[in-house]
């Protein structure tokens, strides 16, 4: 991708409207009143108590009518109670006049937070919302068709169900954030979320015979939708519980759930994420996934790349290969996870289906097999289009071993009936091997190349031109980091700084690109600033292979 430059910008710049934008209103619930008018309303004297799509929103903030372009600012601090919600949808704004939900970080409760902003808070109080469970939604947010819809900087926390209402009539009426299928344009930014319990679990694992623990996380099959520079962090409540998310998700940390990413039907990008602590199988064969796509129709490509997954007990690592799928999968790093099904990748996800392609290059796995890819019990796997691995880094606990095709690298089959079958330039070998030559996970950036002399280094192919869409042929950014930063939790990006692989000559394998003068961690950005995430609308077509969201480096107003 492009770079970040331009991703922090403070919130106090932000909320200088631009000139689309019809009006910003300011929403306290400590001092404000649903009673004042939407001209009083725009001073942060007078706010609403409630925005008007929450449940417990009256009066003038209730009945005011929203105008494309318009901007809601939260008091930072506050915190609105279970009885506030939902938020029920559908929030309608335009590509070219985003409805708003944002934050101001000179404008917040001293009471709460004497010394300095953070985020407004949404408290379930460990209670169900809006109950009886089941029947009704339970959730911070229902948005059901929104469409170009923008919310930033909140905090979620105390989500609560019961194990016993999910996993079967239930499911998919308790999650934080709920969109139907023909949602578009809804982006989730710097939310931090955590503190969600399942009765009769407390605090910890829920354990593998608890059956109803993968309630929670963001729902819906919308290829335009994103979650951006997101911490959804539970080592504070019931881990390894949480179904994760479904939308497109950039720039994240997901911590501590028993899902992580697991989009359905939507296609879209999944990139600079750290997926950590997965875990906990729960009962009636439901498996943790720390990366799972579902397929599409028609054909959606899924851009994968630049992730980290370590230290995870049990998930599968990378599921990818189904009908009408294309699986873009690069720079991405496996490392310290416990078990052979927490590795990637396993393929294709569904044995009995063609897939389109996988294009899978410049990654490092560290795995427990005697492989870094299997073909998860199938004896041979068609793929209609393409089937590429190249240029990748795989560190075996075993002895490595493989055919012509595969060179060691896949395992559990043959690969036929794609136009264009390549496995070049990878370089497989075991853990012992690769300790011996400098790769190991106490290093900065973990299984990286120490000199110019490191088997990886110039072993790969040059692959310019060859990648998808206007992502850049950068090496990894070794994902991002959860910060406390000012007192505020938050994603911070990069970990690294990326090195640029040549135009010319070869290129390293792995998911690094060796250069002389190590990279180093960017500087910790102030809280409350963020970056825009460019409408597809506003970029030529041309320029990608999917229709969603891709950060490139501006400013969102």
């Amino acid at each position: 991708m492009k770079s970040q430059i331009g991703r922090f910008i403070a919130i106090t710049i932000v909320l200088c409207a631009p000139a689309f934008a019809q009006s910003t209103y300011y929403v306290s619930f400590s001092t404000g009143s649903d009673s004042n008018t939407s001209t009083q309303a725009k001073s942060k004297t007078t706010p609403w108590k409630n925005l008007k799509w929450m449940k417990s929103a009256t009066s003038n903030a209730a009945s005011y009518t929203v105008v494309a372009g318009d901007t809601f600012v939260l008091m930072g601090c506050d915190d609105w109670p279970n009885a506030s919600f939902p938020i029920t949808g559908p929030i309608t704004g335009t590509s070219g006049a985003h409805i708003t939900v944002t934050v101001d970080q000179t404008w917040y409760n001293t009471t709460s937070c004497p010394s300095s902003w953070n985020r407004p808070i949404f408290d379930a109080g460990s209670a169900v919302i809006n109950t009886p469970e089941c029947s009704n939604p339970n959730m911070y947010m229902n948005l059901g068709a929104s469409a170009y819809v923008d919310f930033y900087w909140i905090e979620l926390k105390n989500f609560f169900w019961t194990s016993a209402n999910v996993d079967g009539s239930c499911f998919g009426t308790e999650v934080w954030i709920k969109v139907s299928n023909s949602a578009s344009h809804v982006t989730i930014n710097d939310f931090y979320i955590h503190s969600w319990t399942v009765t009769g679990c407390g605090v910890g694992s829920c354990g593998s015979t608890t059956a109803g623990d993968i309630s929670a996380g963001i729902f819906g099959s919308c290829g335009t939708c994103l979650v951006d520079h997101m911490v959804a962090d539970n080592s504070d409540g019931t881990w390894h519980t949480g179904l994760g998310d479904q939308w497109p998700t950039t720039h994240s940390i997901l911590t501590y759930l028993s899902n992580a990413i697991k989009p359905s039907t939507a296609g879209g990008e999944y990139g600079y994420n750290d997926i950590n602590h997965i875990g906990a199988s729960p009962a009636s064969g439901v498996h943790p996934n720390c990366i799972e796509t579902i397929g599409g129709s028609p054909v959606q490509p899924y851009y994968i790349h630049d992730n980290r997954i370590h230290d995870n007990g049990m998930c599968e690592g990378l599921q990818v290969g189904n009908a009408n799928e294309s699986d873009y999968v690069w720079n991405n790093l496996w490392y310290n996870n416990t078990t052979t099904g927490a590795n990637g990748p396993d393929i294709p996800q569904n044995c009995s289906t063609n897939v389109t392609g996988l294009w899978y290059v410049n990654n490092t796995n560290v795995d427990q097999r005697s492989v870094c890819a299997s073909f998860s019990g199938c004896s041979t796997s068609s793929w209609t289009s393409f089937f590429v691995m190249e240029n990748n880094h795989c560190i075996t606990n075993g002895t490595p071993s493989g055919t012509a095709q595969s060179q060691g690298m896949l395992s559990g089959g043959t690969v036929t009936g794609a136009t264009t079958i390549t496995f070049g330039n990878n370089i497989v070998e075991s853990l012992t091997t690769a300790n011996g030559q400098g790769y190991n996970n106490s290093q900065t950036y973990v299984y990286s190349p120490t000199s110019g002399g490191s088997p990886t280094v110039g072993a790969g192919t040059n692959l310019t031109g060859s990648f998808p869409g206007s992502f850049s042929t950068l090496d990894t950014t070794y994902a991002c980091t959860e910060s406390t930063v000012a007192g505020v939790v938050q994603s911070v990006c990069p970990a690294r700084t990326a090195n640029s692989r040549p135009t010319s000559g070869a290129w390293d394998s792995g998911a690094y690109e060796y250069q002389s003068a190590p990279s180093s961690p960017a500087p910790a950005p102030s809280p409350g600033s963020f970056s825009k995430l460019w409408d597809p609308s506003e970029i030529p077509s041309d320029m990608w292979g999917w229709g969603g969201i891709m950060e490139m480096g501006g400013m969102r107003p």
